[in-house]
């Protein structure tokens, strides 16, 4: 036995089907997405409705996710005391380069980064990902940053079985050995670029934000569309990014060893 608690786990593959794409979903489409009976799934939904984690407009409407989710991130990102000392580099940044800026953490469960905090710039186009979004770490600046950075050992396990990585566009890193390869470069250099690999047109640039040990805890990228965030100006930004971080790593404790 596992210890997993069936019913449980079935309402929790319910609340984590809602997303930024799929904000209401009705029973059926849950159920078709879950591969649950439609029973099943009312019944669970009937409950998480009751304890406000679902809720709909009207009784035929869809459902989406209720105000004790919402209770419930807000009391995860206020235990990340780092999201507030942030902010203001965040503001900084983009103030600099006029492109968005954003925080993120690591899933390493599942290799994607959680993206918590984010300025959007002021130009009238721009990329922005919403708070929460989760991206593939492999294929982005700021998930390469948290990737680069993790014991070796962490690394194989978190890849272990896989030869191929999924793909977003021609620039993607297809192949585990060479992520590792690319990954040791990171950590070499102390930044990540994303040269179009996850999306066309988006170009990004990372870096790592250390607490008072050392461990690397979350990464903060600016972001742009390739047209104006281009490779030579994410170059020149490379040494402003990581002064940024390291200076947010200091206010958290962090001691550079001379």
């Amino acid at each position: 036995m596992n210890g997993k608690v069936k019913s449980i786990d079935r309402a929790l593959d319910i609340l984590e089907a809602f997303s930024e794409q799929k904000t209401k979903l009705s029973i059926t489409e849950l159920s078709k997405i879950l591969r649950m009976k439609t029973s099943t799934v009312h019944r669970i939904l009937t409950t998480l409705k009751e304890r406000e984690y679902i809720k709909q407009s009207s009784p035929k409407a869809k459902y989406k996710l209720g105000i004790k989710a919402f209770e419930l991130g807000c009391i995860f990102r206020s235990q990340m005391h780092f999201t507030k000392i942030a902010m203001p580099y965040l503001r900084y940044l983009c103030n600099l380069t006029k492109e968005t800026t954003h925080l993120a953490i690591l899933d390493d469960s599942s290799a994607e980064v959680i993206y918590i905090a984010q300025v959007a710039s002021p130009e009238p186009l721009r990329t922005a990902v919403g708070v929460g979004t989760r991206w593939r770490a492999h294929c982005t600046a700021i998930g390469k940053v948290l990737l680069a950075f993790l014991p070796q050992e962490k690394i194989e396990q978190m890849f272990l079985n896989q030869r191929k990585l999924p793909t977003y566009t021609p620039n993607s890193i297809s192949d585990v050995n060479e992520l590792k390869r690319h990954l040791k470069k990171v950590r070499t250099q102390g930044f990540a670029i994303d040269n179009e690999e996850f999306g066309m047109g988006i170009r990004c640039l990372g870096a790592p934000i250390r607490d008072d040990n050392g461990k690397v805890i979350a990464a903060v990228s600016i972001a742009g569309p390739a047209t104006r965030f281009s490779k030579e100006k994410a170059e020149e930004l490379k040494g402003t990014i990581m002064n940024v971080c390291n200076e947010m790593s200091s206010e958290l404790g962090f001691k550079e060893i001379e």
